[in-house]
């Protein structure tokens, strides 16, 4: 996904011959739309260490403060789907897709926490992208 542009660039694989005079098409650029947050849940005063347990279990892939470099999902995009899978997801549900299983290294409440700590930077881009949007206009 482009940070900047906010679309999610196509994938595909090329072949090529010797020789050969097809042309390629156009690529398709979708735009990716922030799905609705859901309500902060959790304590503003616990948000700090909500933060702090991202960043030491998930930024290294995911990017620091929840802003991903594009190569793995960017979790403020959470749909309300993969929300009700979050747990799974983080405790192994994926672990064959890549994504590590955390089960026995975090409790169930930090977990959440990091959930909850996502749905607060999805409604802080929120924020930001309604601004943008004011100013663009």
């Amino acid at each position: 996904m482009s940070l900047a542009a906010k679309v999610r660039p196509p994938a595909r694989i090329l072949v090529y011959k010797r020789g050969a005079t097809a042309k390629l098409p156009p690529p398709q650029w979708k735009p990716v739309h922030l799905p609705p947050p859901p309500p902060i849940t959790l304590e503003a005063d616990k948000m700090p260490m909500a933060r702090a347990l991202y960043n030491g279990y998930c930024a290294n892939c995911h990017g620091l403060n929840a802003v991903s470099g594009g190569v793995v999902p960017d979790l403020r995009y959470l749909t309300p789907e993969t929300r009700v899978r979050f747990p799974s997801i983080v405790f192994g549900a994926r672990a064959e897709r890549g994504m590590p299983s955390f089960l026995g290294a975090m409790t169930v409440d930090q977990m959440w926490m990091i959930h909850q700590y996502l749905v607060k930077r999805a409604h802080d881009l929120k924020g930001e992208l309604e601004t943008a949007e004011k100013v663009r206009l």
